[in-house]
């Protein structure tokens, strides 16, 4: 285990955003949230020693659920404020352009994501009509790069839930249910069943989330 040593600053503060990585992170990236503003649409991309700006998204939200590379990503779903409007919108970025992906079948907020473009989970969150603040949700998505099926149902159902790993060897832990209390579940997903894995030893939800199924952070 390696020390924390201090990283370039952020070109905007920015939270409540999706995000991914690669492995190492030298090519990160982090859209959407909250800033100075709601439902900003901003990108910001790492490359292990500065953050650059990215393309801007088409709908600008917050809570999206991200995954993927720098090059080829997903952020899906989410949600704008005022009021609370669960959002069911999926955008795919190449580097440089957000273009419109494939819509989730449901609206869907505060969900773990892993994965890549083309082999991809978003798991958990709030799940809702669109008109309301959305309910804990157990359930799991696979995204092939153009269709949506159903993935493996959780154990436990919450929302603001960290993801990381692949498809096929997923974890999601921590979190809240509802009504809301903090968290300490981790899950681990094969590509089609959740099962318990080590829980934390801090209940919490709204982290950041990297790594594998075998060595996250």
């Amino acid at each position: 285990i390696e020390a924390w040593s201090s990283g370039a600053p952020m070109i905007s503060p920015q939270r409540d955003g999706g995000y991914g990585q690669s492995t190492p992170s030298t090519a990160s990236w982090a859209a959407g949230g909250v800033s100075a503003t709601r439902n900003i649409v901003t990108t910001q991309e790492y490359n292990g020693s500065g953050w650059s700006s990215g393309g801007n998204l088409n709908t600008g939200r917050e809570e999206g659920t991200g995954f993927g590379l720098v090059s080829a990503s997903v952020l899906a779903g989410g949600a704008t404020y005022p009021p609370s409007l669960l959002k069911n919108e999926v955008e795919e970025y190449d580097g440089s352009t957000w273009t419109a992906g494939t819509a989730l079948p449901a609206s869907r907020k505060k969900s773990a994501g892993a994965g890549t473009q083309t082999a991809g989970l978003v798991s958990f969150g709030s799940v809702d009509p669109p008109s309301t603040a959305g309910s804990a949700s157990a359930n799991s998505l696979e995204y092939d790069g153009s269709t949506w099926t159903a993935g493996g149902t959780g154990n436990t159902a919450r929302k603001h839930v960290s993801g990381a790993g692949s498809q096929t060897a997923a974890l999601a832990f921590g979190g809240e249910d509802t009504p809301p209390a903090n968290m300490n579940n981790t899950e681990e997903y094969d590509g089609s069943t959740w099962t318990t894995g080590g829980a934390l030893n801090t209940a919490r939800h709204l982290m950041g989330g990297s790594g594998i199924q075998t060595s996250a952070l």
